[in-house]
């Protein structure tokens, strides 16, 4: 039989293999007693049996708290209908439930207990189903609701804290403002900003979401129409359980906005015991189970109880694959993945489901990502053309409507895990550690490159020579300082070197380059050696104090400013033994007069003590170019340094 077939039945459209009892009446209510599960007392029993209308039994000792209501079930002419309760005495009942919570109670014409004790078969077949409907779920429509109305939203607007609300509740805030001059915020706390257009995809998954459950909606509609509004404390009730502000809740119901009053799991619950009540016990299980998976962690665990015991009835304690199949078979037609693809949720820049949706002040929704691209060129919204210019996408948070149904149908994508090698690379110029560099970063591709440097801690990216370079994958990690941003969009860096790396595999990443890279170290310096490289490092002092005196004071100025002051030429043994060797000597090779394609060279290098023969060599170079006379001699000089560096480096 087909899950569908079982919608709307009562005992007769059971499996034939189950044979449950015929349904009871005033005659024969003492042998389905007798024949009920054996937790039930004599004396109870016997009260149940001595009564002509059993059809007066109140499920409410079960439920959390049930809402009064009159029963739409069927009955029979011979059995008077029950009085139906009002929200007047709601306290009474409420204690009368408390005071009997441990009795033993009856939901007509088959006895439950939420104390009774079900097999483990029974207990299994509940597990698989709750595993089902877990994996099948229901949208959480308590987390869709306006802030202000506490109804699920009509003509939904989005604002950049990531609520969506009413236009008319926005609208009555904006009038109010204009009324008192004061600054009025979202419920939330944060300050509103001023939204002109509906949210077309909020707006169009409301409106799939109005049309399902269309049983359970008819339900509250029914129940909200019938309450009574006379004092406080009915309002108050009222309010607390269909969750409705109590402001709101006459003119809620003179603007027949029953139909827009979320499903909480209390509404669930109950309306599972209007179902059992009906016999319409396969519906009321799935109720019930998707209440077990709901978040009310008070109200799933009783949910569950319930669901065991009427699935032991069902089955008369065993386990039962035909009606685990249906019921799991309702839970998927009903689930949100039934009526919501993830195509449905797609952005039309990047075709995949969204990952921070953002919306627009139009109304279109993009990934925070892809919109931010957008942006960065200046270019109108991809859909409706309309200027974004303005648009501050960095004070926008990630709509919680549209998470909500993603997680719904388990279209969340996973937080990807960053590689510690892999980090955003520039093409641009060769850097050292432990040197400052600034860069003016006004390509466009790089900004968002850029902006996820800034919010990222640490804060570092590679530096990489230009490609047609030779020894291009050769690179420094820098940290960024300081960011100026420009009204333009572009971005003054301050950095400093941290440290070396070889580019090991060069990706593209939302249109900047990344790279995985190995990080590259000295080799640990002899004993024997330090001596001469003592003796080294006094006479690079005194060859780079020379050269820098003869320069002229401008430029000297100029490359302090650029490079900061160089540090102390020292050497201790502790300065010998870092891993990129001393900062000093980066610092000469940073002002050298070489080409890039020398300097790279000495930065692949990963002995020290070859590097600082050539910053002596260069050094002796210099200081010799400097007494030539012509041009000839000083070229000559130089090509000479040039191919002793790269013929031992």
């Amino acid at each position: 039989m087909r899950p569908e077939d079982w919608q709307d039945a009562g005992t007769s459209s059971w499996d034939p293999t189950l044979e449950p009892p015929e349904e009871a009446d005033s005659t024969t209510l003492q042998e389905v007693l007798e024949s009920a599960q054996p937790q039930t007392s004599r004396h109870v029993q016997a009260k149940f049996a001595s009564t002509s209308v059993a059809s007066s039994l109140v499920f409410s000792e079960v439920s959390d708290w049930a809402l009064p209501q009159q029963s739409t079930s069927a009955m029979k002419p011979s059995r008077p209908k029950p009085k139906p309760q009002t929200s007047s005495n709601l306290v009474s009942h409420q204690s009368r439930r408390n005071s009997n919570r441990n009795r033993l109670c009856f939901l007509y014409p088959y006895p439950i207990s939420l104390n009774s004790v079900v097999n483990t078969s029974v207990k299994r077949m509940a597990d698989k189903i709750l595993r089902f409907a877990a994996m099948h779920l229901t949208i959480d429509e308590y987390s869709l609701r306006c802030p202000d109305c506490l109804l699920l939203p009509s003509n939904p607007v989005s604002g950049k804290c990531g609520h969506t609300r009413c236009y008319k509740c926005v609208r009555n805030n904006q009038l109010e403002l204009e009324w008192d001059g004061t600054v009025k915020r979202c419920p939330c706390g944060n300050v509103e900003f001023d939204v002109s257009q509906v949210n077309v995809l909020a707006k169009d998954i409301l409106e799939k979401l109005l049309q399902t459950e269309k049983k359970i909606r008819a339900y509250i509609k029914q129940t909200f129409e019938s309450q009574s509004l006379k004092d406080s404390s009915d309002m108050l009730n009222i309010s607390e359980y269909y969750g409705v502000s109590v402001e709101h809740l006459e003119e809620h119901r003179l603007a027949d906005t029953s139909s827009r009053i979320p499903i909480s799991p209390q509404i669930r619950y109950n309306y599972s015991f209007e179902l059992v009540e009906s016999t319409r016990y396969l519906e009321a299980s799935c109720e019930l189970a998707k209440v077990a998976v709901s978040t009310n962690n008070v109200l799933s665990r009783k949910a569950r109880k319930v669901l065991e015991q009427l699935l032991s009835y069902m089955t008369r304690g065993k386990f039962c694959d035909t009606t685990k199949n249906v019921i799991c078979g309702l839970l998927s037609s009903q689930a949100t993945k039934s009526w919501l693809k993830p195509s449905d949720l797609e952005c039309v820049l990047c075709f995949e489901t969204f990952t921070k949706p953002i919306t627009t002040p139009c109304g279109h929704t993009y990934c925070q990502t892809c919109i931010e691209r957008s942006v960065d060129y200046n270019l109108p919204c991809p859909l409706c053309k309309r200027s974004l210019r303005g648009f501050n996408l960095r004070s926008m948070c990630s709509i919680n409507m549209i998470d909500t149904v993603l997680t719904s149908i388990g279209a969340v994508k996973p937080d990807i895990v960053p590689d510690p090698n892999v980090i955003p690379l520039c093409v641009c110029t060769v850097a050292f550690p432990g040197v400052s560099c600034s860069l003016f970063i006004f390509n466009r591709r790089h900004w968002l490159m850029v902006r996820r440097i800034i919010e990222t801690e640490p804060r570092y990216f590679g530096m990489i020579p230009t490609e047609m370079q030779p020894n291009s994958c050769y690179g420094t990690i820098l940290e960024v300082r300081d960011c100026l941003l420009l009204e333009d969009g572009s971005y003054i860096l301050s950095t400093i070197g941290v440290s070396r790396f070889k580019m090991i595999e060069k990706n593209v990443c939302d249109g900047y380059d990344t790279a995985r890279i190995e990080v590259i170290s000295d080799i640990v310096t002899e004993m024997s050696l330090l001596p001469e490289l003592n003796v080294l490092a006094e006479e690079i002092s005194t060859k780079f104090t020379t050269w820098l005196t003869s320069m002229p004071r401008n430029l000297v100025t100029e490359i302090l400013s650029s490079y900061g002051t160089i540090t102390t030429v020292d050497s201790d043994v502790d300065t010998w033994s870092a891993t990129d060797g001393p900062t000093w000597h980066w610092w000469i090779i940073t002002i050298l007069p070489l080409s890039h394609e020398v300097k790279v060279l000495m930065l692949s290098s990963t002995s020290l003590h070859k590097r600082l023969i050539a910053i002596s060599r260069t050094l002796s170079t210099i200081l010799q170019s400097l007494e030539a006379t012509t041009e000839a001699d000083k070229r000559t000089h130089q090509d000479l340094i040039v191919s002793w560096l790269e013929r031992n480096l």
